[in-house]
């Protein structure tokens, strides 16, 4: 497993993965069922049975976002599999405001996109 310390907090756990083997340019010949395997943040299960090739194919980039709370100072990440061995690409763990509020920018022609916030009332009334 993977432990990342931060502080004990709600957070937006970003996880990337691509089947870079199984199927994929330069690996061995495969498909659905070669690599299978499940995901647990802080002990919640968030992908049971993940099969990248089943899911978008080999070499196919998936980005997945989830909630989290963090406990004891470490997000803890576990994968486990049932077939080959598991496979992560990418961890991003972004920060959530009071609000609860995050944004994300997706990737684009011009980079990877880009993150916005906000603050101030809802109220156009209040100028803040």
């Amino acid at each position: 497993g993977m432990r990342l310390p931060l502080a004990d907090d709600s957070y937006v756990l970003q996880l990337h993965f691509a089947e870079t083997y199984w199927g994929a340019p330069g690996g061995a010949a495969g498909g659905v069922g070669k690599r299978v395997f499940d995901v647990r943040a802080e002990g919640v299960l968030l992908h049971d049975d993940l099969d990248l090739n089943a899911a978008v194919g080999p070499a196919t980039a998936l980005v997945t976002t989830h909630a989290v709370e963090v406990t004891g100072g470490l997000l803890e990440l576990d994968l486990h599999a049932s077939v080959d061995r598991p496979l992560i690409a990418g961890v991003e763990v972004l920060a959530v405001d009071a609000s609860g509020a995050y944004c994300v920018g997706a990737p684009n022609s011009v980079g990877p996109g880009a993150r916005m916030g906000r603050a101030g009332s809802t109220s156009i009334d209040e100028d803040d």
